[in-house]
């Protein structure tokens, strides 16, 4: 008997909370759209690595079905040493495209956007990566004991600070999963980066990606993954700033940010 009023008190209550479901559109006070810069340059080790992209967009209100992109800008990336690289509009809207840019590991290089009257700035360093060591696979990982974990192992080099962007990539995400961290508490040692989930199946390939990034990038990522928890080179409208600046009118800053960084890959095909 209790069981059926349980029932039946659980039935009227969702009848109630259909029969009351309204759309409710929250009058949200518009801001003025920003420009985004999505502009990381990655140089894939054993690639020549000139062709590179930089993505522009503008931030839109939260009801906007689809992301301005920016399709009349001027993109130019410069170095120390006097190189020039014209970043043009090619291909999908709001994407600048250049086939000869020529990576140097340590080199400066410079970051202007020129958009709708006002010059964007940004500067970075191309920093170095050190090579996958390689792989292992366990099978009876997580609480349940069945949860297949993929470890990538590399060796930190000795006596300098180095930052890291982490990327994975397995068949059982939707995206891909990433993490950035310093070598603080590894200086030196062979470390690993990890990978597990329950739904990995034999001959699944599970991918990692290290980046080689700077202090003042891995402090930006730490802030936009908290805040998004979500593809960092995908930024999202918020106050997390990068490293680009207005020099035309400074409150009127972007978003986004302009990386260089060496790569290497590994992958993992599960057993």
């Amino acid at each position: 008997m209790k069981k059926f009023v349980l029932k039946t008190v659980v039935l009227l209550l969702c009848c109630g909370f259909y029969s009351c479901e309204k759309e409710v559109i929250v009058d949200l006070e518009a801001s003025k759209p920003r420009l985004v810069i999505n502009a990381p340059l990655v140089w894939a080790k054993g690639t020549a690595g000139n062709e590179q992209s930089i993505q522009l967009s503008l931030t839109a209100s939260y009801y906007e079905p689809s992301v301005p992109k920016v399709t009349n800008a001027t993109v130019l990336v410069t170095d120390e040493q006097g190189g020039s690289y014209a970043f043009l509009q090619e291909g999908t809207p709001g994407t600048y495209v250049c086939h000869n840019f020529v990576p140097v590991l340590h080199r400066k290089y410079f970051l202007e956007v020129q958009y709708n009257g006002a010059v964007y700035q940004g500067e970075e360093i191309l920093y170095p990566v050190v090579d996958f060591d390689s792989t292992s696979q366990t099978n009876d990982g997580g609480i349940n004991g069945d949860e297949v974990t993929v470890k990538a192992f590399f060796t930190d080099p000795l006596a300098e600070d180095n930052y890291y962007l982490s990327k994975k990539v397995a068949p059982t995400q939707v995206i891909p999963e990433y993490s950035s961290f310093t070598d603080t508490f590894f200086e030196g040692n062979q470390v690993f980066d990890a990978f597990g989930d329950a739904d990995l199946a034999p001959a699944d390939a599970v991918t990692f990606t290290l980046y080689g990034i700077s202090k003042r990038h891995h402090e930006y990522l730490v802030k936009l993954l908290n805040a998004a928890g979500a593809n960092p080179f995908q930024p999202i409208p918020g106050v997390v700033k990068g490293n680009m600046l207005n020099v035309t009118q400074a409150q009127n800053y972007p978003l986004g940010y302009f990386s260089l960084s060496q790569t290497a890959t590994i992958t993992h095909t599960v057993e």
